[in-house]
């Protein structure tokens, strides 16, 4: 009920003080009002995709795909929201390519999450590694960040619905708490997997691995 109170709280002042309010002051709440309804839309959003999810309604259609491709788009993306913070984004592939057999939205979805969350819990000044490789079987995919890490507890349920964490986004960033659900669900959909290696102050990488796309 957060960013609907906000909009609610932000709307009043505006009704009932427009006439003493300068015009700047109004813009500043005008801004407030816009940002939490993007939060309120992203959390319906979030729902909506979870309810699809838990109803079993999701049928996704997988295909030969590149990652690289994706996740180099991605980095480009986020170049600029990580700058701000002065992060240093890196990315590094060994290969030009490299095929998985996959969804490729849903695959953007996925790491969209998971890179956007490196940079949203990152402190200032660090650094934030996307790292991307293969053996026989799998494709593999580690977002490495220099954060405040994660506790076993915190572990334990990172991945379950509305979880609230230790750590917080070091930006004032929003957070709806079932972005890393819904990761792991759609991960499962296409027979992939995703799971964290963390030491408490020695920052977490988050594992991907989707299935090798055959000859």
């Amino acid at each position: 009920k957060n960013p609907l109170s906000a909009i609610r709280g932000y709307a009043e002042m505006i009704q009932s003080d427009l006439d003493d309010m300068p015009k700047a002051e109004i813009l500043e709440v005008v801004d407030r009002i816009v940002l939490s309804s993007r939060q309120m839309f992203e959390l319906i959003s979030s729902l909506l995709e979870v309810n699809e999810i838990e109803s079993g309604k999701m049928n996704l259609s997988l295909e030969v795909m590149d990652i690289v491709h994706i996740l180099q788009w991605l980095n480009d993306h986020y170049h600029e929201r990580a700058k701000a913070k002065h992060i240093d984004l890196q990315f590094h592939s060994q290969a030009e390519q490299y095929y998985v057999m996959a969804n490729e939205n849903t695959t953007r979805q996925v790491f969209d999450n998971l890179i956007s969350n490196a940079v949203k819990y990152s402190p200032y000044d660090k650094c934030v590694c996307v790292r991307i490789c293969q053996d026989k079987n799998v494709v593999r995919c580690e977002i490495q960040d220099e954060g405040p890490g994660l506790s076993d507890e915190d572990q334990e349920k990172l991945f379950g619905q509305f979880s609230r964490l230790t750590p917080k986004p070091t930006g004032g960033e929003h957070s709806t708490g079932l972005g890393l659900f819904i990761v792991k669900k759609l991960l499962d959909s296409m027979q992939g997997n995703v799971w964290c290696e963390s030491t408490l102050g020695k920052g977490t990488t988050f594992i991907v691995e989707l299935p090798v796309a055959k000859e």
